[in-house]
């Protein structure tokens, strides 16, 4: 009788010791800390198709805030808060995010394939307006935004669509842009003159080589 106890008594204590190892296990999965990695690393310092997420620093400013949506062992969803509030260029005004009215939302569905490893099966981009953070919060905390109507006490509720191939590379495109005009500002003036005098010699030889050119003739190209 003794030895049925004790064995009964083993048993139940590697159940209590073993479920709060799997208990322990699985918060610690969900901490933010562990997440927001994942969720980053499949968009930051990119250009995907819920947009051009390649400034880190900027999204940084943004301040981002990991909240679950839906707490499912398999399948979880999860959202990032980022504040709309932080200006892109001087002409707006920063405002922190107890402050601001519109918020962009980053969800992500994804798939556990460990203890403390997932995969992104799909994410997409919304937004908040006309709101707070302590409204977003409670919004978002147990909705997807996609399942959101439009409005909600008068904050404006949307899901972006998400660019096609093409858009994406168009957006690809205005960064490279974007990227070689910033680096152009910060060389000396002595170059930029010179970089600015080239362009102009090459684009006067290939206007002229066009009216010069009898396939063309100079009914399609203006000599001005």
């Amino acid at each position: 009788m003794t030895k049925l106890k004790i064995t009964l008594i083993t048993i139940l204590t590697l159940s209590i010791i073993l479920s709060g190892i799997g208990f322990y296990l699985n918060n610690l999965a969900f901490e933010a800390s562990r997440i927001q990695p994942i969720l980053e690393e499949k968009f930051l310092g990119k250009i995907t198709e819920i947009g051009n997420y390649s400034d880190k620093d900027y999204y940084t400013k943004q301040d981002p805030e990991i909240i679950l949506i839906e707490y499912n062992f398999i399948h979880p969803v999860l959202s990032i808060i980022l504040n709309d509030c932080v200006p892109l260029s001087q002409y707006t005004t920063y405002k922190p995010k107890n402050e601001c009215d519109s918020f962009t939302i980053i969800t992500f569905h994804l798939e556990r394939t460990g203890i403390l490893t997932w995969k992104v099966l799909d994410f997409y981009e919304g937004s908040i307006l006309k709101t707070t953070i302590d409204k977003t919060r409670n919004l978002i905390k147990n909705n997807d935004i996609a399942n959101l109507p439009r409005e909600i006490d008068g904050q404006s509720i949307g899901v972006h669509n998400k660019f096609n191939s093409k858009q994406v590379e168009q957006v690809k495109k205005d960064q490279e842009q974007k990227d070689r005009m910033e680096a152009f500002k910060k060389l000396p003036k002595e170059e930029r003159v010179k970089i600015c005098q080239d362009d102009l010699a090459k684009n006067i030889q290939y206007y002229e080589e066009q009216i010069n050119n009898p396939k063309i003739g100079v009914d399609y190209v203006s000599p001005a």
